[in-house]
């Protein structure tokens, strides 16, 4: 059946072929997500591998310390680092081994991301007919600038997001000091698009490291490019460790990070973003006002300064998402998480706890994408508890 499927698949993508070389204006013709779906089609029968337990389709793996699970408190697995030799990087994630194979690192099997990010690479029509032809030999006919010096490569859809660079990617630089027991100084690739957040963070924690910038012009050729694993901080399915949370906290929580002002109560409003807004946040704003809370958008702050103002917080409310991850810098508080009828996940209930945060839901209406919390609900779970 798999056989039929791949047969059905290669038809299916020489019939796409035939039909670019057939009228020569088609490329600018076809809409965007037919263009990405028909790059997608090709990219899936193009020889793929994925991160698998068995060490058969990377050069070598090496292992951070292992930790324990902040769940379940029982010791867990180390953290691994693939390592690929002689390889091809392009920018958001475009892997290509030594063996001509596309390797699917860091993407969740989140291929529509794969095949925007091929586009970038596609300006006309005969680049989409090499690449139809043989993406493999296409990507690696593109410039590429050689890097000798090892490399920890950042990449994929979830580096843009502050919550996952900040509780799934940047714990990994715990691999920088074992590789440098080893006379090993890795410089760090980053995406040529990376957030201010990401670049930031890194320079908080490791000043010296090097960094490159990926481009969507060239490719990297790197002698050795360590990849690290990813452990998702997602749902109720968490399989990272409490060393992991000790380790941002440590890098970061220093005292030259002191703010010019201390502020004890605060509200992360998420009113630059899409979804889960409050919709009645001014009238929320206007209560919680009476009790010394200010209101920020945290994503309009360097990092430096989301850590300097949630250092001191005594107590953080606002909706759920990526808003409430600097609790992670708060001492110790108590948060109130607002959510909808039911917690949208327990993410940050387990961050609270492994830090030593008290935890509390704030249950609204879902209306819409966003939320309407009753002012009742506030008072009942945190009038009588604010300076208890």
């Amino acid at each position: 059946m798999k056989f039929l499927n791949n047969l059905k698949l290669q038809n299916f993508s020489d019939s796409i072929q035939h039909a670019f070389e057939r009228r020569s204006n088609l490329v600018s013709e076809l809409p965007r997500d037919i263009f990405e779906f028909c790059i997608l089609i090709r990219i899936i029968i193009a020889p793929v591998v994925r991160p698998t337990e068995s060490q058969q389709d990377y050069d070598s793996v090496i292992y951070s310390p292992s930790g324990v699970n902040i769940e379940n408190k029982e010791n867990v697995n180390p953290l691994r680092y693939w390592i690929l030799k002689d390889c091809y990087l392009y920018d958001n994630g475009i892997i290509i081994n030594s063996k001509d194979q596309f390797v699917m690192f860091n993407m969740r099997g989140r291929w529509s991301e794969m095949s925007k990010r091929i586009r970038m690479y596609i300006d006309n029509r005969s680049d989409f007919l090499f690449f139809l032809k043989s993406p493999v030999k296409f990507f690696k006919s593109l410039e590429s600038i050689p890097v000798s010096d090892p490399a920890l490569y950042y990449t994929g859809p979830y580096i843009y997001n502050y919550y996952h660079w900040m509780l799934e990617k940047l714990p990994t630089l715990r691999a920088i000091p074992k590789l440098n027991e080893s006379d090993v100084r890795p410089s760090i690739i980053l995406n040529s698009d990376s957030p201010d957040f990401v670049k930031e963070s890194i320079e908080l924690i490791n000043p010296d490291v090097k960094k490159i910038a990926s481009t969507n012009a060239v490719c990297l050729n790197v002698s050795d490019a360590i990849i690290p694993e990813e452990r998702p901080f997602s749902g109720n399915d968490y399989s990272g460790t409490q060393q992991e949370i000790d380790f941002i906290r440590h890098h970061l929580l220093k005292d030259r990070l002191i703010g010019k002002e201390n502020f004890n109560y605060i509200f992360s409003t998420r009113a630059d973003s899409d979804s889960r807004k409050i919709k009645n946040r001014q009238e929320l704003e206007n209560y919680l006002s009476e009790y010394g809370f200010i209101s920020l958008i945290a994503g309009k702050h360097s990092v430096k300064d989301q850590i300097a103002l949630f250092k001191h917080a005594d107590v953080v409310m606002g909706p759920h998402g990526a808003n409430l991850v600097n609790i992670i810098f708060c001492r110790r508080a108590r948060i109130y998480e607002i959510v909808g009828a039911d917690p949208h996940n327990r993410l940050y209930e387990l961050l609270c706890e492994a830090i030593g945060h008290e935890h509390r839901y704030l249950h609204g209406k879902k209306i819409g994408r966003g939320f309407y919390i009753p002012i009742s609900e506030v008072v009942s779970k945190f009038d009588t508890k604010i300076n208890t």
